[in-house]
């Protein structure tokens, strides 16, 4: 991963990689997705990385893959063993390192994905934790659309009563539609809309974590 010093720089080329790379899905038409990146530590510069490879590819609409689940002694690697995979060799969690990858996203929209945008620290008074979609609707698609949120993530060796989520107390859902049908299955979002009024309207999809003391009160 890249030196402190040198994080600003590094963005700027994730910005030119990805931006450029978009310009090709476009006029390719098709999906734009990073098939790799990562291969390193759980180390604040590590989540730094992680942090910016996955909001520019947010911000160009991208889809990611990080390289590795676990160290498989890659003969190609130019980076530690350690360093591939989420686990230590005394078999803990990376704790920062997995954290960084349990981000919110869109697994399958009701339309077009125009924009969407997660916060990993607290930003316009939203909470780390804050993801925003805006989804261009297309009523003739009966499906939901469905947003993955880690809300029963890894279990922390250092406690196992806790995991490793953005979500410990679950989460608040709110759409700009207030027709939308929204629902909640395990760690899926799904926000439905039927009127047909609202086809080819662009609708924002806001979820953000619950907090501690408003559990007792929804449930």
């Amino acid at each position: 991963e890249p030196k402190p010093e040198d994080k600003d720089r590094c963005l700027k080329w994730h910005e030119k990689r990805i931006g450029k790379r978009e310009k090709d899905a476009k006029k390719l038409g098709v999906p734009l997705l990073m098939s790799e990146f990562g291969a390193c530590m759980a180390e604040d510069t590590c989540v730094t990385e992680v942090n910016q490879v996955a909001d520019v590819s947010d911000e160009h609409l991208a889809g990611w893959a990080y390289w590795q689940f676990k160290v498989f002694e890659d003969l190609t690697t130019s980076a530690g063993t350690r360093s591939e995979g989420f686990y230590n060799f005394d078999g803990s969690i990376q704790v920062n390192k997995v954290r960084a990858l349990s981000r919110t996203y869109v697994k399958a929209a009701q339309g077009t994905i125009e924009k969407m945008k997660f916060n990993t620290e607290e930003e316009n008074g939203q909470p780390a934790g804050t993801f925003t979609a805006d989804i261009k609707v297309d009523t003739t698609v009966t499906a939901p659309t469905e947003i993955h949120t880690l809300l029963n993530g890894t279990p922390s060796a250092a406690d196992p009563e806790a995991v490793i989520s953005w979500y410990p107390n679950g989460v608040d859902i709110e759409v700009s539609d207030p027709t939308a049908e929204v629902s909640q299955d395990g760690n899926t979002v799904s926000v439905l809309v039927k009127d047909p009024a609202m086809d080819e309207q662009v609708i924002t999809i806001t979820v953000t974590p619950k907090a501690a003391e408003n559990i007792e009160e929804s449930s």
